[in-house]
């Protein structure tokens, strides 16, 4: 994937939106723009196709990316303290014993 190209055309708007799970340099560097444009939904690699990753998983990532996409905060985040610094709304009545929610 080029990058540049993708960021380009997402803030010139000619691709509406991006979801990716692997990008050029992982981890990316703190200043990549894909970790502050609005059309850009990222995931950890996990969004495999392969015949071993199982039903339950791939219910869980669409579940979690749904909770995402429709405003709250996940049930679950790598970097929970991160989520204090975005626009999605806290739900879980009970802490996640790590990062803003604890």
């Amino acid at each position: 994937m080029d990058e540049e190209a993708l960021i380009k055309t997402l803030q010139e708007g000619w691709i509406s939106h991006a979801a990716l799970d692997v990008l050029e340099k992982e981890p990316p560097s703190h200043n990549n723009p894909l970790l502050s444009i609005e059309n850009v939904t990222l995931t950890a690699h996990v969004a495999s196709a392969s015949a071993r990753f199982d039903e339950a998983r791939k219910r869980r990532v669409g579940y979690e990316l749904s909770l995402v996409l429709s405003g709250p905060w996940p049930t679950s985040c790598v970097n929970p303290a991160a989520l204090q610094n975005t626009t999605l709304r806290r739900w879980q009545p009970v802490g996640m014993d790590r990062g803003p929610n604890s």
